[in-house]
């Protein structure tokens, strides 16, 4: 796996691409599901709960009646609420934004509006969008967040399908019976498979060994690793160092790399590195950027973030675009006008991710944020972090707004770790140069800070990744500023 990052190897490195839960509540009933041999529990799809969406189906009766798009029936809807009730606007501490606050059952209508654009992505209804992910965001709340957060040792990898309608849940051990009494509230069928013999946590510890041992090996240039949580597999995409003296081949390599798993249950599939490392992640003289470096378009800014403390608030942005530690120019869209002079505070390039951080000059910080031309909304929440397949959106000064999934996670790249993989191509019209340190989001939770390109195999495209934003508590001590 590759990344479009920056240049030298020294820099191409850096920029490569580049609670304890209790849930005894959970467990008063029996779980009617067994354990076959192989440690696999099915939950079926039709033994589980549905989504009841009243309201939905009234609209799209109507909309069927009328002969007009469900899309346009929801719009008419939000337009009226916001129209008719008070509430739909109140909330608005920082000013107004695009998409008043608005539902429509159990879906708001910013994620109503993200959902449509995942329809246009996928080449899917509307209505089917809605089916595959409207439930996910609140069934990870609900399900998956208690989860991961009560069993962390034994859980090894939590994989939701590209479709919505199944999802794979993998243990070390046995499927544990908390686990099995909370995955009956998913809204689909459900796999849960024991007995695989690593935890993610042991195979995030495996991706690290794996990867520091490639990437100090003299014969690497640069590697980015992530792992297959299904397959317990650890992934490596190596580029090795042209030299005449040089004899290292994907075996070597893959010799060097399979003790460092510590673990007979976690194996490494590696391959050679074709064709270039990288390309520049931002281009200095391409347009349509709002932070700009020398007057020319540089990167794009993500969300606002606050000190612990909450006295004081700073621009984020990616690490590579705050690397040169000089003031940027920070400009609003052309309908908001106003720049000003931004100044250096932080930046990160490491294990943990690409963060940046600016004061905010003259202007005054707020909750919201560009999630398309001349829309903002309101950041609510913070995601703990993506799933597989979880629905991501972005915004960025080149390319606009583009929304996919989330096809990898924990990647490492040369010196730069926890990325995010989507499905969005780069460089593409949906991603590009310039789009760096933009923001990822799905309805009003923050989800990232664009990174740049990264590759996860030889034969495979380049597409847009992003550091996960609540590695800025992790890594510079602070955290996006919600509502």
């Amino acid at each position: 796996m590759r990344s479009i990052g920056l240049r030298n190897r020294g820099t191409d490195l850096l920029a490569a691409a580049t609670t304890f839960l209790l849930l005894s509540s959970f467990t008063s009933a029996p779980v009617q599901a067994t354990p076959d041999p192989s440690g696999l529990v099915i939950l079926a799809a039709e033994q589980q709960p549905r989504a009841q969406r009243p309201t939905l189906d009234r609209l799209k009766h109507e909309a069927a009646s009328k002969g007009i798009s469900l899309e346009q029936a929801v719009d008419a809807y939000v337009a009226e609420k916001a129209r008719t009730d008070p509430s739909a606007t109140a909330n608005w501490p920082d000013g107004p934004v695009s998409i008043p606050d608005v539902k429509i059952d159990d879906l708001t209508a910013v994620q109503l509006d993200d959902l449509k654009e995942v329809a246009k992505t996928q080449h899917i209804t509307f209505a089917e969008a809605i089916a595959r992910h409207g439930s996910w965001p609140r069934l990870k709340n609900e399900v998956i967040y208690p989860l991961e957060r009560a069993l962390p040792g034994e859980l090894a990898g939590i994989v939701r399908a590209a479709d919505g309608g199944s999802i794979w849940i993998g243990f070390k051990g046995t499927v544990p019976s908390q686990a099995l009494e909370l995955a009956k509230r998913l809204e689909m069928r459900v796999e849960m498979q024991g007995q695989l013999g690593y935890s993610e946590i042991e195979l995030e510890q495996a991706q690290n060994r794996v990867h520091q041992t490639l990437l100090n090996d003299p014969a690497t240039k640069n590697v980015t690793t992530y792992y297959d949580a299904k397959t317990g597999t650890i992934k490596a995409l190596v580029v090795p160092v042209k030299s005449e003296k040089s004899s290292a081949t994907a075996d070597s390599f893959r010799a060097l790399a399979a003790p460092m798993t510590g673990n007979p249950a976690i194996n490494v599939s590696l391959e050679l590195a074709k064709g270039p490392l990288d390309v520049p992640a931002d281009n200095y003289i391409r347009g349509g950027g709002n932070v700009l470096r020398a007057g020319s378009a540089f990167c794009t800014s993500n969300f606002n973030v606050i000190s612990p403390n909450g006295t004081t608030r700073r621009l984020g942005m990616a690490g590579h675009c705050a690397q040169y530690q000089e003031a940027l120019s920070y400009c609003n869209q052309s309908a908001d006008g106003g720049c000003t002079t931004v100044h250096y505070v932080n930046h990160y390039l490491g294990p943990g991710g690409d963060l940046g951080i600016y004061d905010h000059g003259t202007m005054t910080a707020t909750r919201t944020f560009y999630w398309d031309w001349g829309g903002k909304r309101y950041a609510d929440a913070e995601s703990p972090g993506p799933e597989i397949n979880d629905v991501v959106c972005k915004f960025g000064f080149t390319t606009g707004r583009s929304c996919g999934t989330v096809t990898a996670k924990n990647l490492s790249s040369g010196l730069v770790g926890g990325l995010v993989a989507t499905s969005t191509p780069f460089p593409s019209a949906e991603c590009d140069h310039g789009d760096s340190g933009g923001p990822y989001y799905e309805d009003a939770t923050a989800y990232g800070i664009l990174h740049g390109g990264i590759q996860t195999s030889t034969n495979s495209p380049y597409y847009c990744s992003f550091t996960p934003v609540n590695r800025y508590t992790n890594w510079i001590n602070y955290h996006v500023w919600t509502r």
